[in-house]
């Protein structure tokens, strides 16, 4: 698999109910300083609001081939898939609707991608988000880049790329996983485990949008600690060191209520405690739950042989 110059370059866009946020993305796409040919495929995940045709309708057609994809299967993994399938043979790059990339982002992830690797950009979380709104995440400006061992990926969906033959080879994301964690994280296990290996590029930035307000970050840290718990049961998350149990996290659950106290002297401490306990709790629920779904067979099948006799 060689890198050259002629190899084709697409850019891969999830979106769902896009309307208002992927024009600035697009803008950005725009202004790109990569002097070479490449492409944009925005996919339409079943909005309701026109995406599509915004994404159509947008002058980036003047600077870069586009195509809109339809993928009716609800899932940021779904979309991707469906993203990379109707790209060329080459480098895929991944970004988000609602975020916005630096004018050097798509040169510096080119320049970067070599074979054997996937490249991982970083996020700046000042361009798109109030100082309040950075606070509640418990963010800094940008993101930062911690190589683990035993490996454990950090790669951001937002802003990543790699060859679309890695993304064949390793065998597709899975669409099981449905964002704000370990969605994209799962993949590139896997790809690792195959050989590939990441590239930090920290001159490949995105703006990234946080959701704002407390409930907001609660809500989706609960969801980050369901699809937790979904991941290690597939095979890159059974690559992972850590591994959750009802018992762990009931442990972890109950230390994190008794150090309230300690959290209650700031608004960010405060916010990092409940994001925290938010987290916690899906990871528990998730767990019970899975616990039951795995006992009921077994609880049915007793039933059935206590009724026959």
């Amino acid at each position: 698999m060689g890198t050259s110059e002629a190899e084709p370059v697409t850019v891969v866009i999830p979106a769902l109910d896009a309307a208002d946020t992927l024009p600035a993305q697009l803008d950005a796409l725009a202004r790109q300083t990569y002097d070479q040919p490449f492409e944009v495929i925005v996919v339409d995940n079943g909005s309701s609001d026109g995406t599509g045709d915004v994404a159509r309708a947008h002058p980036v057609r003047e600077r870069a081939g586009l195509r809109v994809v339809h993928e009716a299967r609800r899932g940021i993994n779904c979309s991707r898939n469906a993203g990379i399938d109707a790209a060329a043979d080459g480098r895929v790059l991944l970004c988000d609707a609602d975020d916005v990339v630096a004018d050097g982002w798509l040169a510096a992830m080119v320049t970067a991608l070599t074979d054997g690797v996937w490249v991982a950009g970083r996020l700046d979380y000042t361009v798109l988000n109030t100082d309040r709104t950075r606070e509640i995440w418990g963010v800094g400006r940008t993101s930062t880049f911690v190589q683990a061992d035993p490996f454990v990926d950090n790669t951001y969906g937002c802003n990543c790329g790699f060859h679309r033959a890695m993304w064949t080879q390793v065998g597709r994301f899975d669409p099981r996983l449905n964002g704000t964690g370990g969605d994209e994280n799962e993949f590139f296990m896997r790809a690792h485990a195959a050989g590939f290996r990441p590239r930090h590029v920290p001159d490949a930035i995105a703006g990234y949008r946080l959701r704002p307000g407390v409930r907001a970050m609660m809500r989706q840290r609960y969801r980050q600690g369901k699809n937790q718990v979904a991941m290690r049961r597939l095979a890159g998350g059974r690559l992972l060191p850590e591994q959750f149990t009802i018992a762990s996290e009931v442990r972890l659950t109950a230390k994190t209520l008794v150090a309230l106290p300690l959290y209650l002297g700031s608004a960010r401490r405060r916010c990092s405690w409940l994001g925290s306990t938010s987290r916690h709790a899906g990871r528990l629920i998730a767990l019970v739950r899975a616990r039951r779904r795995r006992d009921a067979p077994s609880q049915v099948a007793a039933g059935g042989e206590s009724g026959a006799s």
